[in-house]
């Protein structure tokens, strides 16, 4: 199978490359959003999570922008979005910044016939979306990515258990990181508390990765491209926001954007343009520019990866 999605831009390759039959066995449901369940599942003896896409269907016109019909379906798929921003880290060498994807895997028969018997058929029918047919009439197979698990310990409190989402150490990596990532020309779309944990980026369903046609001086400026990374910026300082509230006498300082609180913490005042530095945007990312940056391109469609066996059985995974 070739990388996904077939558009121009970074693409994703398939998990199994070596041409023999997967076995997958489907452990248990540990995960469930917008647009996707999440299993814990063994695949030739190994462990993973696998992120399962349910059939998803935008109005005509979501965007706004005169965009074609193709591209608009092509950049609405939450499981498009992951395929291009995980290619483009395996691309320049960057996987670090975000929990290991290992390729996709299209379910055939027998392991989505496993998987039905998991649901009632209203959930498999209604929840799934299963049945559903693209506008040329063909069955569209489920979609997934084969993702490292996380392993998140059971028995700590809320409080104690954000210092896995954020926290002082986090706090500066996660905003250089982040700025790597935009000058990759991904916007990640959407950072909260389900999906960034121990300073990694759990998914990218909502990610543009240029090209995007919507990341482009044609379209951005009235259909809000260009200032689409502020998005992840105002999000990464809502999770230190977060922080400062629960650690009053642990405040991080460090932010994304400037605040008041910010500046007034500075000996000398200055004016709100010199304290403004996040001087990259997604929209302006160049090949040619980001080879000089971060180095050569990566070759991407490698042989399945290695992961490590399963850690600690009393503890519980998640992943979105």
């Amino acid at each position: 199978m070739a990388g996904l999605p077939d558009i121009p831009g970074p693409k994703l390759y398939p998990f199994n490359t070596s041409g023999r039959p997967l076995e997958i066995d489907f452990l248990e449901q540990i995960g469930k959003g917008a647009h996707s369940f999440v299993w814990k599942v063994k695949i030739n003896e190994k462990i993973y999570a696998l992120k399962i896409f349910l059939a998803y269907f935008l109005p005509p016109n979501t965007y706004g922008a005169d965009l074609s019909e193709e591209d608009e379906y092509v950049h609405s798929q939450p499981f498009h979005n992951e395929c291009r921003a995980y290619g483009r880290l395996k691309e320049f060498g960057r996987e670090d910044l975000a929990v290991a994807c290992h390729g996709y895997i299209i379910l055939d028969e027998k392991h989505t016939g496993i998987l039905k018997k998991a649901y009632t058929d209203t959930e498999w029918y209604s929840d799934w979306g299963v049945g559903r047919t693209l506008k040329h009439g063909l069955y569209k197979p489920l979609q997934a990515l084969v993702k490292d698990l996380i392993h998140i310990p059971t028995d700590l409190r809320w409080v104690d258990e954000f210092k896995l989402i954020m926290n002082p150490r986090i706090a500066r990596k996660a905003i250089k990181d982040l700025k790597t990532i935009h000058r990759l020309g991904v916007c990640v779309g959407d950072i909260s508390t389900n999906n960034f944990i121990y300073g990694k980026h759990i998914e990218f369903s909502y990610a543009w990765t240029a090209p995007h046609p919507l990341l482009t001086r044609q379209f951005g400026d009235d259909f809000g491209g260009l200032r689409r990374h502020f998005k992840d910026t105002e999000a990464m300082d809502e999770l230190i926001d977060d922080w400062n509230r629960m650690h009053p006498n642990r405040k991080i300082w460090v932010r994304c954007e400037p605040s008041e609180e910010y500046r007034d913490k500075l000996r000398k005042r200055r004016r709100a343009e010199d304290w403004w530095d996040w001087d990259v945007n997604p929209a302006d990312f160049d090949y040619e520019k980001a080879q000089k940056r971060f180095g050569r391109l990566k070759a991407v469609e490698a042989p399945q990866s290695e992961l490590s066996e399963e850690k600690n059985e009393d503890s519980k995974a998640s992943t979105i």
